[in-house]
């Protein structure tokens, strides 16, 4: 279980780190079309130019990105096994199947989990209010 964790935690940081770089890359590549489209057209238009054919691309992006991740009504997922935490069932298993129940969206679980670990993360006064005050040997 631990290497599975480490391994998750490496594999995150590799992600936005490629991510970072990409986005840099990115902001070059923009640049350069900017400088190139720039020579030939007044300032004003080639910064309009540049930033219309960025968004396009961006919008391209997000539709095919739609259209993967979109649900169709005819592919509905199996039965999720009827596991309980009482009889040493899988969490996992439970989870799934109570957000299946409960018709919860997994994108929703990963959203409302980012939001309240960024919460927690940056609000001390909220961790000491939740998590019952300051601990013994740990500084916020």
């Amino acid at each position: 279980m631990k290497k599975t964790v480490i391994q998750l935690l490496v594999a995150c940081y590799l992600f936005f780190f490629v991510t970072l770089l990409g986005l840099t890359a990115l902001g070059f590549l923009v640049a350069g079309l900017y400088l190139l489209l720039a020579a030939h057209l007044v300032t004003w238009a080639a910064a309009l130019l540049a930033g219309v054919i960025v968004l396009a691309v961006a919008t391209l992006l997000m539709l095919m990105a739609w259209l993967v991740t979109r649900r169709g009504s005819d592919d509905s997922p199996g039965e999720a096994p009827a596991a309980s935490a009482g009889e040493g069932g899988d969490t996992a298993a439970l989870v799934m199947a109570m957000m299946e129940k409960a018709d919860f969206d997994a994108r929703d679980a990963s959203i409302i989990a980012l939001v309240a670990g960024t919460v927690l993360g940056a609000s001390p006064e909220l961790r000491r209010s939740l998590f019952g005050g300051r601990r013994e040997g740990r500084d916020d």
